[in-house]
């Protein structure tokens, strides 16, 4: 099942499942594409086949990778599993946990913020 609110929102899409876009062409290109959460104007518009991708903000974009968070406007991922906050060029870092890692051997990315003097909390 998918859910889409918004003007050619989830438009092309034809195998992809469980998604959510909502806002004007979130999600329209989506074709395959599963798992995916999209909320904003343009929303994810150009994915096509990522997967598991949550994204909120105008003009976010997957770069059709998968598992990552993209937040803010014009934010774009860069391959997946990232973290993403703003515009291109504030790339936040990337989660690098295997499965079954135990929490001790996890590597905690770098953030880069774009000098904003802001916080991240991961939970």
């Amino acid at each position: 099942y998918n859910t889409a609110n918004g003007t050619e929102a989830l438009f092309g899409n034809t195998t992809g499942f469980f998604n959510t876009a909502t806002g004007n062409r979130a999600l329209q290109n989506n074709v395959g594409g599963s798992s995916n959460t999209a909320v904003g104007y343009s929303a994810l518009r150009n994915n096509t086949t990522g997967a598991s991708n949550t994204a909120s903000g105008y003009n976010t974009d997957s770069g059709n990778f998968s598992g990552s968070v993209i937040l803010g406007r014009d934010a774009t991922a860069t391959a997946s599993n990232q973290f993403v906050v703003g515009s291109p060029g504030t790339v936040a870092g990337a989660v690098l946990q295997q499965p079954g890692m135990p929490q001790e051997q996890m590597q905690m990315p770098q953030f880069d913020t774009g000098g904003v003097p802001e916080q991240i909390l991961l939970a």
